[in-house]
């Protein structure tokens, strides 16, 4: 493969460089597929294990504000095994590829739908056609065209950390139930199927409403957080933790519930956690645990405090939490 190929995916060619490369992919049309696939893969190299992962505790909510505002997070260099830690489905393959030639406008290539799809167990980083930055959770699906035109729209089903970039155009992401509206901030939305929804503001501003009723939409403000009620009504409250240290593989429970940690494990690694005592659910927990620890491990700590068993079900995804009679 031309070096010039790899360099180009992690940014590496001087703008002179670039232009001369796409020119000659314009005319080459397997030199453009090799573009697109290694641009893609570049954009989603920040998957699960990383070393940064061992950072944790009171550092993380103000080194990750300082990291999003005033850099991007280092690309990796290398082409590895982790090109399967993330599924590319739909026409993910058909990149955004502009150019600006000497004397001509710049040529765009036509819109088409784009989806992300990242695993259990894993997590990824991905540029979107505009500049924006998204963190993509496990078991969750990103939606967004190929070329922003007019309006940005994008959908997530899951979770999702967007760092939107700043345009006169609006950057919309669209969750089923609520639509979030933004100009260049920085927030979390969690919107897993059959779960309550939350979105978090950590930067800027944003406006949430329901599809189709923008102007009754409300206004969020930095360290507020909307949340879905059991009544499926919607209130915006203080932010009470940091929401975001999925970003960086650690998974933090503030005073939760037994019966909602359960149900974040079961979304994180896929598997299925049937509680056979019911007084196992009784007690609420504080903690931080690292996504690399693996659902057993965290269960496990979870045990010393709260007495039960652990058994794990042969050659499935089936884990069986249980009190001695």
């Amino acid at each position: 493969m031309d070096f010039r190929i790899l360099k180009y995916g992690s940014d590496e060619l001087d703008k002179e460089e670039k232009n001369s490369l796409l020119k000659e992919a314009d005319a080459d049309p397997q030199l453009k597929d090799e573009l697109i696939a290694v641009r893609q893969v570049h954009s989603l190299m920040a998957c699960l294990k990383r070393e940064g992962d061992t950072a944790e505790g009171k550092r993380e909510w103000n080194r990750f504000r300082v990291t999003c505002r005033r850099k991007r997070l280092r690309k990796v260099g290398t082409i590895g095994l982790r090109y399967a830690a993330v599924a590319l489905c739909g026409s993910l393959l058909t990149w955004w590829l502009t150019y600006t030639r000497t004397h001509e406008a710049p040529v765009v290539a036509e819109a088409s739908v784009q989806t992300l799809v990242v695993p259990a167990g894993q997590r990824a980083r991905i540029t979107l056609p505009d500049g924006t930055n998204v963190w993509v959770n496990a078991k969750s699906t990103l939606t967004y065209p190929s070329v922003f035109q007019g309006v940005r729209n994008v959908s997530i089903d899951g979770e999702a950390l967007f760092e939107v970039a700043k345009g006169e155009a609006p950057f919309i992401v669209n969750t089923g139930k609520i639509d979030i509206k933004a100009v260049g901030t920085l927030f979390n939305v969690f919107n897993y199927r059959n779960e309550k929804l939350s979105i978090a503001l950590l930067e800027g501003k944003v406006k949430v409403y329901k599809p189709g009723n923008e102007a009754q939409g409300t206004l969020m403000n930095p360290d507020y957080t909307l949340v879905q009620t059991d009544s499926n009504d919607y209130r915006i409250e203080r932010m009470k933790n940091n929401p975001v240290l999925w970003k960086d593989g650690i998974y933090a429970f503030n005073n939760e519930r037994m019966r909602d940690i359960i149900r974040k494990l079961e979304l994180y690694f896929d598997v299925e956690i049937t509680v056979k005592d019911p007084s196992i659910y009784k007690k609420q927990y504080t903690g931080k645990f690292r996504q690399s620890d693996g659902v057993i491990e965290v269960l496990r700590i979870i045990q010393k405090i709260n007495k039960f068993n652990i058994r794990k079900v042969e050659n499935t995804n089936k884990i069986i939490l249980y009190r001695s009679s």
